[in-house]
Order: C-alpha cells, then sequence, then structure tokens
C-alpha cells in the first residue's frame, strides 16, 4: 500500500511539468502563427481574404480582427494617388505628342477611392489581382490613354494659349467616363510662307447621334473606383515648339497690338465726330433752352398781368357795387331821415320846431333888448301897474307864444 502511495505521489510533479510544457508549446505556436490564424482591418487599408486551401474570396473594409486560417491576405488603400512627375531619380511624366507635330511632357497629380464594398473589393480583386496593379494597370494607364488622346485633339500652340483650359476639361472627361473613340480625317493644310496646299490626317472624335462622344468602357465604373482629384500642373514643350511658340505669340501680339491702335484710330476719329455733334446738338439744347425759358417766362407774365388785370377789373366792380351801395343805404338813410321827421311833424305838428323857433325869436328879442344903446320901449309907465315895460313885452311875447302853441295842438287834434 506504501508503495501505490509513493507511485502516486511521484507522478503529480511530472503531470504538471507536462502540462506547463504544453502550454509553453503552445504560447510560442500562438505567437509564431498568430498572423497566420487571425488578422486586423486598420483605418485606411481594406484586406482581401483568399480561405486556406483554397475557396471564395472574402474582403474586410470595416475596422476590426477576422480569422484567416491560413489564408492569402492582401491589402489595399481605402484611397491612393499617383503623381506623373519628374524627380531627382525618375521622370514620370506624360510623353505627347500633338497633331501639328510637337512634343511635350506633361505633368499630372491624380487621387482616387477604391470601393467600400466588399463585393465590389473582391470583384477589383479578382481583375487584378493587387494593388500595385490597380494602379499601373487601371489608373495609371487609364490616365496615361487620356492624357495622349487629348493631345492628339489640337495643336501645341493651342494647348499653349487657346485650348489650355480645355486640354485639362477634355482630359478629366475621358479619365472620369471612358476614353474617346476616334477616327482619322484628311485635312488640307497652306504654307504661310510658299503657299503650296497639303493634306495630312487629323484624329477626329467620333459622336453618337444624340451628340454625345463614343468612348471606350471605363475600368472606374467597372470596378467602382472613385477618381477624386485631377491637376495638370504643367506642360513642358520641347525648346523648338517653345520657340515656335513664342514667335508666333510676339507675332500675334504685334498684329494684335497695330489691330488695336488701329481700332484706336478709328474710334478716336468716330469719337471726334460724335464729339463734334454732340457739342452741335449741345448748343442747339442750350438754345432751345434759352428760347423755352424766355418763351416760358413770357407766358408766366402775360398770365400774370392777365391775373392783376382780371383782379383789378374785380375790385372795381366790387368797389363799385360797394359805392352804388352806399350811395343807395344814404338815400335810403336820408328817405328815413326825412320820412321820419314828415312822421314826426306830423305827430307833434312840427312842435319842437316851432319851439326851437320861438327860443330863438325870444332869444333874439332878449340879447336886442340887452345890447340895444336906446330904450326900446318907453320909460315912462302909465298908471299903477308893476314892472317895467320890458317885461311887459316879455310877458306879452309869451301870451302869444303860448297861444300859438294852443292853437297848433288844437288844429292837430281837429
Amino acid at each position: 500500500m506504501f508503495t501505490d502511495m509513493e507511485n502516486t505521489t511521484e507522478q503529480k510533479p511530472r503531470k504538471i511539468f507536462k502540462i506547463s510544457v504544453i502550454i509553453i508549446i503552445l504560447f510560442f505556436c500562438w505567437i509564431i502563427f498568430k498572423p497566420r490564424i487571425v488578422s486586423t482591418v486598420e483605418a485606411g487599408v481594406y484586406k482581401v481574404l483568399q480561405p486556406f486551401p483554397s475557396g471564395k474570396l472574402r474582403a474586410y473594409t470595416e475596422p476590426g480582427m477576422f480569422l484567416r486560417l491560413f489564408g492569402t491576405l492582401w491589402d489595399y488603400k481605402a484611397a491612393g494617388s499617383y503623381s506623373f512627375a519628374k524627380t531627382d531619380f525618375e521622370d514620370n511624366r506624360i510623353e505627347v505628342m500633338f497633331n501639328d507635330g510637337g512634343k511635350a511632357w506633361v505633368t499630372v497629380n491624380v487621387r482616387f477611392i477604391l470601393p467600400h464594398n466588399p463585393q465590389d473589393l473582391a470583384a477589383l480583386h479578382e481583375k487584378f489581382t493587387s494593388y500595385e496593379n490597380v494602379v499601373s494597370s487601371g489608373v495609371k494607364q487609364l490616365v496615361i490613354e487620356s492624357i495622349i488622346l487629348t493631345a492628339s485633339l489640337m495643336t501645341s500652340e493651342e494647348s499653349y494659349a487657346t485650348k489650355r483650359s480645355l486640354f485639362s476639361e477634355w482630359a478629366w472627361d475621358q479619365v472620369k467616363n471612358g476614353v474617346y473613340m476616334t477616327e482619322q480625317e484628311m485635312v488640307k493644310e497652306v504654307n504661310p510662307i510658299t503657299k503650296e496646299e497639303s493634306q495630312r490626317p487629323r484624329v477626329k472624335v467620333q459622336y453618337n447621334a444624340d451628340g454625345s462622344p463614343k468612348r471606350k468602357e471605363s475600368p472606374l465604373h467597372t470596378y467602382k473606383i472613385q477618381l477624386n482629384q485631377f491637376i495638370i500642373t504643367e506642360i513642358d514643350y520641347v525648346k523648338d515648339i517653345e520657340d515656335q511658340i513664342a514667335t508666333k505669340r510676339k507675332s500675334l501680339m504685334s498684329r494684335i497690338i497695330s489691330i488695336a491702335e488701329a481700332n484706336a484710330a478709328v474710334q478716336k476719329t468716330a469719337t471726334s465726330v460724335v464729339e463734334g455733334e454732340r457739342n452741335v446738338i449741345e448748343e442747339s439744347y442750350k438754345a432751345e433752352k434759352v428760347k423755352i425759358r424766355a418763351e416760358v417766362t413770357a407766358q408766366k407774365e402775360r398770365e400774370v398781368a392777365q391775373i392783376n388785370a382780371q383782379r383789378d377789373l374785380n375790385v372795381a366792380k366790387i368797389e363799385v357795387k360797394i359805392q352804388e351801395a352806399q350811395k343807395r343805404a344814404k338815400e335810403f338813410r336820408a328817405q328815413g331821415d326825412y320820412n321820419f321827421n314828415m312822421m314826426k311833424m306830423k305827430g307833434d305838428n312840427a312842435l319842437e320846431a316851432k319851439l326851437d323857433i320861438l327860443v330863438k325869436v325870444h332869444e333874439f328879442w332878449a340879447n336886442a333888448f340887452a345890447n340895444s344903446p336906446q330904450a326900446v320901449v318907453s320909460s315912462i309907465i302909465l298908471g299903477n301897474e308893476k314892472g317895467s315895460s320890458s317885461d311887459e313885452i316879455m310877458k306879452m311875447l309869451s301870451i302869444k307864444a303860448a297861444k300859438d302853441l294852443t292853437t297848433d295842438k288844437t288844429k292837430k287834434n281837429e
């Protein structure tokens, strides 16, 4: 029994050792084979997986981990760029030939975006098999073909001056939507020096019935590649072409200046004529303006005189009416006073007038008696009557006046 217990005690450390060795082996296997078992999709980089040993392609575009299980992986940048430029180490510029035989090198920068959809990315991999092939056989080849074809549609001078913007526009259109389908035609040219005519082939774009250009299928459309930047930064011409263009431009500028000067002279002459006509018109206008102003002033003065005359006439008529009214009022007043006096006289038999006359008569006699140097009546008094003779006379006059008044009143009552 003791022997079995000893054997059991010895087996426990061995078992622990074996387990530890297995764990260590598995740990190192995990470290060694982990990249072949699992993989991670990082931001900006897509993964395309070919399962082991074979199977359908799978694309992973969302950041995170996935099981690789010893399958084959390819990395694709979510967005890439390519520069057709000249550096110290290499020259990647695109060499082109214009339809007048001029040669140049075009510097272009492009930027593109690969499809985010896993199925589209897997189809892209089936076509190009790697990211490098997408760039070289897809984007790069398409840009080169578009630039070369665009150059063949114009002369070197046109690309330098009149059609410089069209060069970039046509190339960009072909890169996005597909390269134009073209054909050749013979055109007649005349040598400006010898005046000799010649024919040469020229590339011409083919068009559909609706007027749109015919195109080749674009791999960008087929495989959902988006081109979000296309910039032509420079066109470097052969020195002979540059000199030729410079000479033509200088000659053209001279002609333009000459034409401009001639036009300026003609314009100056025309301007002088127009200014002369304008001055005549202005003087005529000023004279007419003065004339019209004088006529207006005279008309206003006539109107004012007429208004004043009419006003004076109206005032005179009003004054005549006022005078007639005053005259009529005086006549009415005199007639009224006359009627009033007549009625008054008839009413009191002119008593007031008679009294006034009597008062004046008595005043007259009183003044006569008072101021007479001689005695008006005799100073001799007969009998025993009291009073002076003048008093007697005044009494007699008073009695007579009273009698006359009484007689008038009696007659009035009768």
